[in-house]
């Protein structure tokens, strides 16, 4: 069986399915023929409409995971690309501009920058950030266009796993 006949098999399967196919059996039992197919049709449907739902959902949480995913300016081979965060390397040279997620753990070249790092910290006051500051990855630039120096492998980034979107979606816990 493929995947679909298996989603869709399982909405015969729980407590609110069991207790309307208990009813089609005593209903069968008791000749009752009307309230068998009256419970049989629910049953059906709700299995279909459940299914449904549940199909169109999951496209629309595919769908908010590629738009969500952080992507990063960088600079390769002398020319400035766009490319998933996650392809980020230790070395690259990255720019940022008011409004960017900072894609990683990396350090300001130059100039100064403020960022709320409110989703990491809990501050409510933007950070001003000085050349050779370090700036977390998921803080956001509020003030600045700036060039950044990715320092370390993602496993090394101090907020990393905690707030990350991609495919493979959140870290899982203990909790």
């Amino acid at each position: 069986m493929d995947l679909f006949q298996v989603k869709f098999l399982g909405k015969f399967w729980g407590l609110s399915a069991w207790m309307l196919e208990l009813i089609m059996v005593l209903s069968a039992v008791l000749g009752k023929i009307s309230d068998l197919t009256v419970v049989s049709s629910l049953l059906i449907v709700n299995a279909i409409l459940s299914f449904l739902q549940e199909q169109r959902a999951a496209g629309v949480v595919e769908a908010l995971r590629k738009r969500l995913q952080v992507s990063a300016r960088v600079l390769r081979e002398a020319n400035w690309r766009v490319i998933p965060a996650r392809e980020l390397v230790p070395g690259d040279i990255i720019r940022v501009r008011p409004g960017d997620i900072i894609p990683a753990d990396v350090r300001l070249l130059t100039g100064e920058l403020s960022v709320d790092q409110s989703a990491l910290t809990g501050e409510s006051q933007d950070a001003d950030k000085e050349p050779s500051d370090v700036l977390s990855s998921g803080s956001v630039v509020r003030r600045g266009r700036r060039q950044l120096h990715r320092n370390s492998d993602r496993s090394q980034d101090l907020f990393w796993p905690y707030h990350r979107i991609g495919p493979e979606g959140p870290p899982q816990t203990s909790y």
